[in-house]
């Protein structure tokens, strides 16, 4: 199921909402969401007193930026701690278990994971 949600949640890595993701693989759909809800944040705790003073302290464009960067972090982790025994019948075994987080139970996710993170190396 994780694979199927990652397949709905996507536009292009170019930010543009076309029909044809960069190289396969899409930006997620809900960070423009994130974004917006962190900036209702920073006004509703006082750190800034409007969204627009909170969009120009954090643009989307720079927040993107950060979330690609923690993406490649977080598979920088992935691969030198959770994968260091994976294989795809693993994978196989253990697609839908509750027990494991997403790429580490489906080929789908794993193979997304990759992909994205190679996009956002680039």
């Amino acid at each position: 199921a994780s694979g199927l949600l990652l397949d709905r949640d996507m536009e292009s890595l170019d930010g543009e909402n076309d029909d044809a993701p960069v190289d396969g693989v899409g930006e997620l759909r809900c960070l423009r969401y994130y974004h917006t809800c962190l900036l209702q944040a920073l006004v509703e705790y006082g750190v800034v007193d409007t969204v627009e003073e909170g969009g120009c302290m954090l643009p989307y464009e720079k927040f993107r930026r950060q979330f690609q960067e923690a993406m490649v972090d977080l598979f920088r982790t992935v691969v030198t701690d959770w994968w260091t025994s994976m294989t795809p019948t693993l994978l196989e075994e253990r697609e839908g278990a509750m027990a494991y987080n997403a790429c580490n139970k489906s080929m789908h996710t794993a193979l997304w994971l990759i992909k994205y993170t190679a996009a956002c190396m680039r």
